[in-house]
């Protein structure tokens, strides 16, 4: 769209060298729609002006669907792991079960992806904390409970009610890690590449052996005619 003529705009200009990795939407004649990636690169004359572009385009349609399952998959357990632990410490905080209280922090240490957690009561007082010094540094008191996942970071926070039945009495302030989601979208994309390139050459290897088989018995009859 828009992003993209002006990116095309700005390499015709001088303003940018390269544009790399250039992600986008197209529509087929068959009503499909692909993502592609796309790489432009200015094209110069002898004197080094810049007289059109060309570029490069990847069909990266199948990596871009096993992203969006990777990003439900994240979106899921994260929801599930805050509501869960938002339960489990509401039943703790109303009852002022000390025991309940360290054993749910326990618990919420065995997941990896949990960066830090901030637990207050209603009165704005932390009863617990894991990894106090990263929440602070991230600012978590700020964090909204809409919040939605900005896949281009890598640390997401989020703030849910904790409640004992019909009562939210405190707030869980909880914040994952995205390393893993990153290092599972490269290995998505470096395993798509891959297929695509042994796809390709099969396909080259196949091109050169139908034209030996077409060249060959055409060359035997010039021969014979000659």
């Amino acid at each position: 769209g828009e992003f993209v003529r002006e990116t095309t705009r700005k390499v015709l200009g001088g303003e940018l060298k390269v544009s790399k990795d250039l992600e986008y939407r197209i529509a087929c004649k068959n009503g499909a729609e692909l993502w592609v990636s796309q790489n432009t690169y200015p094209i110069k004359d002898k004197k080094g002006n810049i007289i059109g572009i060309e570029g490069i385009m990847r069909d990266i349609t199948n990596s871009k669907k096993i992203e969006e399952q990777i990003k439900r998959s994240v979106q899921n357990k994260t929801e599930s792991i805050s509501r869960i632990t938002a339960w489990s410490f509401g039943q703790a905080l109303h009852f002022n079960d000390e025991d309940g209280l360290n054993q749910v922090i326990e618990s919420t240490g065995q997941v990896n992806e949990i960066e830090y957690l901030v637990l207050m009561n209603d009165s704005d007082n932390v009863v617990r904390a894991s990894n106090i010094k990263s929440a602070e540094d991230n600012i978590y008191i700020r964090t909204k409970s809409s919040a939605e996942i900005n896949y281009d970071d890598y640390l997401f926070k989020i703030m849910v009610p904790v409640p004992y039945r019909d009562l939210n009495i405190g707030r869980l302030y909880i914040g994952y890690s995205l390393k893993s989601y990153h290092e599972e979208i490269l290995k998505a994309r470096i395993t798509t590449t891959v297929i695509g390139l042994i796809v390709f050459l099969v396909g080259l290897v196949m091109v050169v052996i139908i034209s030996n088989r077409i060249t060959k018995p055409l060359m035997s009859m010039l021969d014979s005619a000659q």
